[in-house]
């Protein structure tokens, strides 16, 4: 697609010189579907627009019909709607402009065929009247015919004024009624999906507390017990010793290894601590461990988030970096966390193997069309920039001025 955009420049260049007005408008409209294809979805509209210009000063109806199409596809993909449902009824108004033309040429022509064989006719009966009679009857049916196309003329133009009229009114009913039922539609998905969020949410603080509170205590108490035969620890073998020690070190990593769990379900002390350090926490975690090195950012006060959308900008986080972890064969991986007056901005950068984007989309592959859907519920953005041996760059943007 690049050395196509890049032949496709030099042509546009060479038609624009060269007074090509035809095919630059061909050749605007190829670009903007590349750029459509690569997600450059604002340049493409862009492209089509200047299209658009071109179609429209020459009234190529049919080119104005195909560009009001792709640019509703365009702002549908941004998620403008309005705008997507303004280029498609657009594009609609063009396509019945296109047949009205057709019919009308139709009519035309059947009504001049007709009329022509009347006067053919006329004009035989004629030939035989002297001079005076048929110089009069010519003038009478001149004025007869000058008199019938002015009628028809003006039929014509009442029929397609009305028609047009009618379409107009039903195009702004039917957005009206469409824009509506989007509205709605789009807030139960938003409703459903908040709801099991919150569902989500709070099943991991249930299994947290059950994690702290109940096998916690359970692993405290035989902590104990292990420590009450301590003293006798010497009357036993050697190698009897070596197992107790070994078996009071998987206590140990047990009783760790539940409370960090329980830590990373709850939400307590992300309310507690706040966003950043939560997330500062998590870096400490992981450079510990020393499979992957992470860099964390911050810009902006943390406060400015609210509980809701905090939690899950954390839950996306922990995902992320599961995922770098898991699947990426990453050894650096960065995260930025950036609070602006009214914007939100997360961006993931690992070093890793990356990965084919259309491909792992489509299959729903590393919980990556889950996030999608979490950040679009919260009015956001989620763009995905990978290739295979070329890392991953994630990056978030979520609107903060309905959160505050």
């Amino acid at each position: 697609m690049d050395s196509a955009l890049f032949y496709y420049f030099k042509s546009l260049a060479i038609k624009d010189e060269a007074g090509d007005l035809d095919g630059s408008l061909e050749t605007l409209k190829s670009i903007g579907e590349i750029a459509f294809l690569q997600n450059k979805t604002d340049e493409a509209i862009g492209f089509y627009n200047r299209a658009f210009e071109l179609a429209l000063s020459f009234d190529y109806l049919e080119d104005l019909e195909h560009i009001s199409r792709e640019l509703s596809a365009c702002y549908q993909k941004k998620n403008d709607w309005e705008k997507a449902m303004y280029h498609l009824e657009l594009s609609k108004c063009y396509r019945d402009t296109i047949s009205e033309k057709l019919n009308n040429a139709f009519v035309y022509e059947i009504n001049y065929e007709q009329e022509k064989t009347n006067v053919a006719e006329l004009t035989l009966k004629l030939k035989n009247r002297d001079a005076k009679l048929e110089k009069q009857a010519y003038f009478l049916w001149g004025v007869a015919i000058l008199a019938l196309c002015l009628v028809i003329i003006l039929y014509v133009l009442f029929k397609s004024n009305k028609h047009k009229r009618k379409v107009a009114e039903m195009s702004v009913e039917n957005l009206e009624k469409e824009k509506k039922i989007k509205d709605l539609i789009l807030n139960q998905e938003k409703a459903e999906i908040n709801a099991m969020f919150d569902g989500q949410e709070s099943e991991r603080n249930r299994i947290s507390k059950e994690l702290h509170d109940n096998l916690g205590g359970i692993l405290s108490t035989v902590k104990l017990y292990f420590r009450s035969i301590d003293k006798q620890i010497n009357h036993l073998k050697d190698e009897n010793v070596r197992k107790y020690e070994k078996a009071t070190a998987l206590l140990d990593e047990a009783c760790d290894e539940t409370r960090k769990i329980a830590h990373q379900l709850s939400s307590k002390r992300l309310n507690d601590l706040g966003l950043f350090a939560t997330v500062k926490t998590l870096q400490n975690q992981i450079n510990d461990s020393g499979e992957l090195v992470l860099n964390l950012h911050t810009h902006g006060d943390d406060n400015e988030l609210k509980r809701l959308l905090q939690n899950s900008i954390y839950r996306i986080i922990q995902e992320l970096v599961n995922n770098v972890m898991k699947h990426s064969k990453a050894k650096e991986v960065s995260i930025q966390l950036n609070v602006f007056n009214d914007l939100f901005n997360l961006i993931i950068e690992d070093d890793g193997v990356g990965f084919d984007v259309n491909n792992l989309i489509d299959n729903n592959g590393l919980g990556l069309r889950e996030i999608e859907v979490r950040v679009k519920s919260m009015n956001g953005q989620f763009t995905i920039d990978s290739g295979r041996g070329a890392g991953t760059a994630i990056t978030i943007d979520l609107p903060l001025k309905d959160e505050k």
